[in-house]
């Protein structure tokens, strides 16, 4: 996949929305409100601000290395063994995170939507679409984010409107009651969620004017963080903080308690599994783009296909990995911290190396 410079500035902002809403999405307010109790909508916003300046750090560490993506930055900055090792890390969690977010997808769409139809199908068949859809390269991949990306925003923005009619604001007080350590820790779970932010130094190489990127790096965030802000709010407000932390897939829950009169989608639920499936195709497609370039810069090879199809089975064994819905919570937090040391010490200290050595003039070798 060759970096020509394809996308316009605007385009950054679609893709930072769709990268941070996560297949995490269902059951975020769960484990969000598990660690901040009814203050969860505080930390969404201070974990909102936290990713944002995550993010212009990181496009300030790609600005100092232009024409190079993520990995190769890593490369650079790190050197040839010590930048190896991190991309293998990097890589194992990008897997990881393919396999899983197909698993919940799978779990979520043979839950609610489609109970007779087996896993290795549904979760076959988005990876099959994703494959084709990375082979058509980036520029083909932004085209179907801004014309998907939208109608995946309005249906959310839909969910969260529709029960304000049963809202009860009261239940977001006593504010900060528990202390400010709860709501520091349930920013870091907006952290987890909006990891994928890191798109930034992948796609950066792409685009025609990178200094006109930052506002839509903002842009892209904000609108990110009022969903987040939005849906957790409206399931605490609905459901009741403590009830919130005993649903599975609180989002969904939300969706399935509302009701339409139109025939088309009689309840909302189906409207919503509508958007999800929209929502985690381009999840997946981001996702293993962001493997490839790694995987590329590891082996040092500019064989695509070859690193695409090789990564299809370790994927799908990945989705076959957890035995049941508790086993997946577990495997989910281990690679949801190991995303925290790649974004709270593996990246912040490779922008220390690069100001270090651009203090000297030196960018390394």
């Amino acid at each position: 996949m060759k970096k020509k410079v394809e996308l316009g500035s605007v385009d950054m902002m679609s893709f930072i929305v769709q990268a941070s809403l996560g297949t995490r999405l269902l059951a975020f307010p769960r484990y969000i409100v598990e660690e901040a109790g009814n203050d969860a909508w505080i930390s969404v916003l201070l974990g909102g601000f936290l990713v944002l300046v995550l993010a212009l750090v990181l496009y300030w560490l790609a600005g100092q290395y232009p024409g190079l993506n993520g990995s190769e930055i890593v490369l650079r900055v790190y050197g040839k063994w010590f930048g190896s090792a991190g991309l293998i890390v990097i890589s194992i969690h990008t897997l990881a995170t393919m396999g899983l977010s197909l698993r919940t997808f799978g779990d979520s769409i043979h839950l609610y939507l489609l109970s007779e139809t087996p896993l290795g199908v549904t979760a076959g068949i988005l990876l099959l679409l994703s494959v084709y859809a990375l082979r058509k390269g980036i520029k083909t991949i932004a085209a179907l984010i801004n014309i998907l990306v939208p109608i995946s925003i309005l249906i959310k923005i839909t969910l969260i409107l529709l029960p304000m009619n049963r809202m009860d604001v009261k239940a977001l007080l006593p504010i900060l009651h528990g202390g400010i350590k709860p709501v520091t820790m349930g920013a870091l779970e907006m952290l987890d969620v909006i990891y994928s932010f890191t798109i930034i130094a992948y796609i950066l190489p792409y685009f025609k004017e990178a200094k006109g990127t930052p506002k839509w790096i903002a842009a892209g965030i904000g609108i990110a963080t009022s969903l987040y802000l939005g849906i957790v709010s409206m399931c605490i407000m609905v459901f009741g903080a403590e009830e919130t932390t005993y649903l599975l897939y609180p989002t969904m829950t939300l969706a399935k308690s509302l009701q339409f009169k139109a025939q088309l989608f009689e309840r909302a639920e189906s409207l919503f599994m509508a958007g999800w499936i929209i929502h985690t195709f381009l999840v997946i497609v981001l996702t293993y783009f962001v493997g490839l370039l790694n995987l590329k810069a590891l082996f040092q090879t500019s064989k695509n296909n070859l690193l695409i199809y090789v990564q299809m089975p370790l994927i799908m064994a990945l989705v076959y990995l957890p035995q049941d819905v508790v086993q997946l919570d577990v495997f989910k937090k281990y690679v949801y911290f190991l995303g925290r040391i790649i974004v709270l010490v593996f990246m912040p200290v490779a922008a220390a190396i690069a100001f270090y050595r651009n203090r000297r003039g030196d960018h390394g070798a």
